[in-house]
């Protein structure tokens, strides 16, 4: 029996295999963004985005380019964004 594996499953698996470093990164990329710096959700996504981008190239020299898997990234992690955006208190 053959199975297929997209490239998203794929690339899930991957961030679910380093699910430790992938949470610190995250933890450390919330930590350092502030949301009521932000003016829209998008942008205060894309700049966690980018920071855990930077965590996880320190930790990680598996891939240098974390572009890859940041569908499912925001996939995994938008719904926490999103509760820290809402619940921002400035």
């Amino acid at each position: 029996m053959k199975y297929i594996i997209t490239e998203s499953q794929n690339n899930k698996w991957w961030l679910l295999r380093r699910h430790d470093i992938v949470n610190h990164s995250f933890k450390k990329a919330i930590s350092t963004i502030n949301p009521c710096g932000e003016k829209s959700f998008d942008t205060f996504k894309y700049k966690i985005y980018r920071v855990f981008n930077f965590y996880m190239s320190m930790m990680d020299n598996e891939i240098s380019d974390y572009d890859e898997v940041k569908f499912e990234f925001i996939e995994m992690f938008n719904d926490k964004l999103i509760e820290i955006y809402d619940n921002k208190e400035c």
